[in-house]
């Protein structure tokens, strides 16, 4: 069933139906509050992961603006505690929002919702999701064109401000690897950007 933790049945011992009803009911009741906040996030923010919605999944990621996204995962045992996140975006584009999020964490309040902190505290309203399919982002890699690669998000984006394309850091890595120019220092590579030709890197 789609939970963030499978039922555990005891194969040793014969279940009756009520018993695994009873289990069942159990297990849902533990998980009700987490989607009531995992809901409230779908209803108010235009969410672009997990396609399409999952109760078993226990994050979401949001757009917060056309470059800049957020993975929020919650704490199923306290929801709306502060959730662990993560900005995806070009450095440049990202660093207020973890500037903001880093000045203001003492100021998450558990008894307000994940939403209605998260707009607080980035001091933004958050997007709702476009209908009619308009004004649709890209979150595929650039070199891949794929966005799930066992398990790997593009999270490596273009600076320049007039491209913003996202890449796996093994799709960039092999990009660079096959230009003429490549450097690499201490583990960081130095390339081009495969669409606008700007200087990127990655580590």
């Amino acid at each position: 069933c789609d939970i963030p933790q499978q039922l555990q049945i005891d194969n040793e011992n014969t279940w009756s139906c009520q018993e695994v009803l009873k289990s069942f009911r159990e297990v849902i009741s533990q998980y009700q509050a987490l989607w009531d906040v995992l809901d409230d996030i779908d209803s108010n923010c235009w969410v672009i992961e997990p396609e399409p919605f999952s109760r078993g999944a226990v994050h979401r990621r949001i757009v917060l603006k056309e470059d800049v996204s957020l993975i929020v995962t919650l704490d199923p045992s306290q929801p709306t505690s502060l959730p662990r996140c993560r900005f995806l975006g070009s450095a440049k584009s990202i660093q207020p929002f973890q500037n903001l999020l880093d000045e203001r964490v003492d100021d998450w309040d558990p008894a307000l919702g994940v939403v209605e902190n998260l707009g607080s505290i980035l001091d933004l309203e958050l997007l709702s999701k476009p209908t009619g399919g308009e004004n649709a982002i890209s979150i595929d890699c650039g070199v891949c064109y794929c966005y799930d690669m066992m398990g790997q998000i593009p999270e490596i984006s273009c600076n320049n401000e007039t491209c913003k394309q996202l890449f796996h850091v093994e799709c960039l890595v092999e990009w660079f690897r096959g230009l003429p120019n490549v450097r690499q220092s201490f583990g960081t590579v130095f390339g081009e950007c495969p669409y606008c030709s700007k200087a990127m890197h990655v580590q």
